[in-house]
């Protein structure tokens, strides 16, 4: 504001200069020149106070980039981390899959095999003497006639039911 003060002071002298007839052609010459360095200084010192304040955005703004670099930095890093986390309960997961994808299909692949283990071990005494329950009968209570008793453990196993199940299974 002091700049302006002196500048609108500058002026006023130089009209009221202009205004009078008794100024000498060098005089008014020279107050010509200072008004127009007047005008020029106060030209360029407005250009440096908007080059101030465009560089001090401009530093705001890289100050700015620097924080969004350094969050970005910082999120990536807890990303990464979540990720070695997830992918480590991940393998252990797919390991576990794994076995016991590989333990079902051992299964299925040895069911005759352990169908036959079944077959030479015989059943409890107590459980062999229990008749075979008919399925067609009221509430499947009754005995069937002809039916033979549960020797083997493989008796209980409906061997005709489970067949197509393992075969669809592999």
């Amino acid at each position: 504001e002091n700049e302006d003060e002196v500048l609108q002071t500058a002026i006023s002298r130089l009209q009221a200069t202009y205004t009078s007839n008794r100024v000498p052609p060098l005089q008014a010459t020279l107050l010509d020149y200072e008004r127009q360095f007047m005008l020029l200084l106060n030209i360029f010192q407005s250009y440096e106070r908007r080059a101030v304040e465009r560089s001090s955005a401009c530093e705001d703004w890289g100050a700015c980039r620097e924080r969004q670099s350094n969050a970005h930095q910082a999120a990536i890093a807890n990303l990464e981390d979540h990720l070695n986390s997830v992918k480590t309960d991940y393998d252990k997961t797919l390991e576990e899959l794994k076995q016991q994808h590989a333990k079902g299909a051992r299964l299925l692949d040895d069911f005759e095999h352990v169908l036959d283990q079944l077959d030479n071990t015989p059943l409890h005494p107590n459980l062999a003497s229990i008749p075979a329950q008919h399925p067609q009968s009221p509430g499947g209570q009754g005995v069937a006639q002809g039916v033979p008793q549960f020797k083997t453990l493989r008796d209980c196993v409906p061997y005709d039911k489970y067949k197509p199940f393992v075969a669809q299974c592999r």
